[in-house]
């Protein structure tokens, strides 16, 4: 999906997109004969992507649909998500407001990516990473526990496509890349679901809150 808005970015040293510049595509094609041939691990990280965006679009209790061809994605499916990322973009294309929500999941995915040397692709990270920014939304009142472990149950589905290590969970190191985040200065900010208002907001999150998320749902997940 980062073919709508333009961001091309780099990675530099240890941590994520840090340099970069925005140059939006003057053409997009969906090639599902290019799709058809990635491996499994590669499609499911795509599919991550259409995960997240079903649930920036409150889609929870259609999540159960979209998970039965996740092997042969249409590309109504893919369409319907570019489609929602360019309504964003066209509101706010240099993400200062609203575009920040797309980086739902991402502050962890992120953190988790670098550790592991990018042995974890970005969109089973970005799922990992929704899965603990839930948790903390839960921890916050922002969400209910049934909502959480619906998107969690499924979540699990595309983050067991992957054999995790147990090292790449040292929690007080993913805590330091995640303070090096671009969108966190002297305070650590990301984006969360408020379900009580059918919305997705930028919020503080303490750090106490934030590790234990972490330990929490890596423990139900049985991932550490």
């Amino acid at each position: 999906m980062s073919c709508i808005g333009g961001k091309t970015s780099i990675n530099y040293g240890e941590f994520k997109n840090k340099l970069g510049n925005f140059y939006p595509p003057s053409k997009i094609l969906i090639v599902n004969k290019f799709i058809s041939t990635l491996p499994k691990v590669e499609i499911f990280s795509g599919f991550g992507e259409i995960f997240k965006f079903q649930i920036l679009q409150f889609n929870i209790d259609n999540i159960e649909n979209i998970f039965k061809d996740v092997l042969e994605i249409k590309n109504k499916l893919i369409l319907d998500c570019l489609k929602f990322k360019a309504s964003i973009i066209e509101i706010d294309e240099f993400d200062t407001g609203l575009r920040l929500t797309l980086n739902f999941g991402h502050t962890f995915g992120h953190a988790i990516e670098s550790l592991a040397k990018y042995k974890v692709p970005h969109g089973i990270g970005v799922v990992w990473g929704l899965t603990i920014a839930n948790e903390i939304s839960f921890q916050m009142g922002l969400m209910t526990n049934e909502t959480k472990l619906k998107i969690e149950k499924h979540a699990f589905k595309i983050i067991s496509i992957i054999k995790w290590n147990k090292e790449w969970f040292n929690f007080q190191e993913l805590y330091a890349r995640i303070k090096m985040d671009k969108k966190n200065s002297n305070v650590i900010r990301m984006i969360l679901m408020d379900e009580n208002n059918k919305e997705f907001i930028l919020k503080e999150v303490d750090a106490e809150i934030m590790i234990n998320s972490m330990e929490i749902v890596n423990n139900r997940l049985n991932l550490i």
